[in-house]
């Protein structure tokens, strides 16, 4: 009984030392998959970033340079022009533009280079609320701070 045990333990230590070859390499396949994964994924969330920060910046440009044309004298039609061209100056492109009084909201798009689609902001740029045009913004006072006690 001892010689059938030793065959048999010996014939399936064999086998399963050539199950096992080339598990390393299977392995080593997997890591390496695994990390190429989170590259690509990182590459791809860097990229969406950049697109939405793109499109944030192009906007808000475009609305403040666009308020300054709101101007009674400029024509009807001016601001948007102008919002169109400063969007295409910081690599977007102007999807709406509306004016409203000295108000002008704008729309912008900038490609994402991903299977996402495209990164979009909107911005609205014009006086503050109750001043007239051209004036000078207000000047707030500065906080006052109380007397610390026992002086």
């Amino acid at each position: 009984m001892g010689r059938r045990h030793r065959w048999f333990r010996r014939a399936t230590e064999r086998w399963l030392h050539r199950a096992e070859r080339g598990s390393g390499t299977m392995a080593a396949m997997l890591v390496c998959t695994v990390l190429l994964s989170l590259l690509a994924s990182g590459i791809v969330a860097g990229q969406c970033w950049l697109a939405a920060s793109t499109a944030r910046t192009a906007a808000d440009l475009s609305s403040l340079a666009a308020s300054g044309d709101t101007e009674p004298t400029v024509l009807s039609g001016q601001p948007c022009l102008t919002a169109r061209q400063v969007a295409r100056d910081n690599g977007a492109s102007l999807r709406s533009c509306r004016v409203d009084g000295f108000d002008v909201t704008v729309e912008v798009s900038v490609d994402s280079g991903t299977p996402f689609g495209e990164a979009r902001a909107r911005s609205t740029a014009g006086p503050r609320p109750g001043s007239p045009p051209g004036s000078p913004p207000r000047r707030t006072p500065p906080p006052r701070v109380a007397p610390a006690p026992g002086r």
